[in-house]
């Protein structure tokens, strides 16, 4: 994607690329700059896995994401949400909690508002939503 022209995507989805690391190509890196639609970054290798991983690779500060979803599909993406979006407590997209090894939601104590959906299914193991 080394030629790709910045500023031509108008939503990212980055997801299911078990063995994808890397995704701080230019162009890439220039739309989480400045998103002007989606991002669904997700179910990939770390390193491209999440949003705030992918902005940290390009040397972005992540924050909220003024667009997109947030995708919880194992318990250290949970634990880890302030790390990797510090400072976000008012989401503007939907909230997808699934996973097997998921068994709080403590890493999330300090969200305050959704403006999206939220979902939570398949998470075998999580006894409480406290």
């Amino acid at each position: 994607l080394g030629k790709l022209n910045q500023g031509s995507v108008e939503n990212l989805r980055i997801l299911d690329n078990e063995e994808l690391s890397t995704c701080d190509a230019e162009a890439i890196c220039a739309y989480l700059a400045h998103p002007l639609g989606q991002v669904d970054i997700y179910a990939n290798k770390s390193g491209c896995n999440n949003p705030g991983e992918v902005a940290g690779s390009c040397g972005l500060a992540s924050g909220c994401l003024p667009f997109g979803n947030y995708y919880f599909v194992t318990q250290a993406e949970v634990d880890n949400f302030l790390f990797n979006y510090p400072g976000c407590v008012h989401l503007q997209g939907d909230v997808i909690i699934s996973g097997i090894d998921i068994t709080n939601l403590y890493g999330l104590d300090a969200i305050k508002s959704i403006r999206g959906d939220l979902t939570i299914s398949e998470n075998k193991n999580l006894v409480s939503l406290t």
